[in-house]
């Protein structure tokens, strides 16, 4: 039986996409769960590009696993580094958000746990930005 994995799209504009991830531990880790789909993205401008997208802000609370949030590409690059055991806020956005520097970037942004266990739960807001 997989993760308890819910994805939903809270604000799904033309510029920006704001995105609630929940997971609950079962009996496996997640390794590289698409977030963010930028070639399924029917919102996003005619012009976007994959590899100029930014998250501009996480929330996040999170029990005891790490927890990686990462633009993908063929060397992804990681965005976030959520602790274990911890919550909050990380705003990017007054410096223009992390860019996707990921070589050949997809332009998806991914989630990867380490460390996830039983009774184990995450949730992150993320918003980001489609360009």
């Amino acid at each position: 039986m997989a993760n308890t994995v819910v994805i939903t799209n809270l604000v799904d504009g033309p510029k920006t996409r704001v995105v609630h991830v929940s997971i609950t531990y079962v009996d496996a880790q997640e390794s590289d769960t698409v977030i963010y789909d930028f070639s399924a993205d029917t919102a996003k401008p005619d012009n976007a590009v994959a590899g100029n997208g930014r998250v501009k802000k996480v929330w996040w609370a999170n029990d005891t696993a790490d927890v990686l949030l990462e633009w993908d590409g063929t060397t992804d690059f990681l965005v976030q580094h959520i602790n274990p055991d911890s919550e909050g806020c990380n705003d990017y956005q007054d410096f223009g958000g992390i860019k996707d520097n990921s070589t050949a970037p997809t332009g998806d942004l991914t989630l990867t746990t380490v460390g996830l266990a039983a009774a184990d739960h995450f949730w992150a807001i993320v918003v980001v930005d489609k360009y």
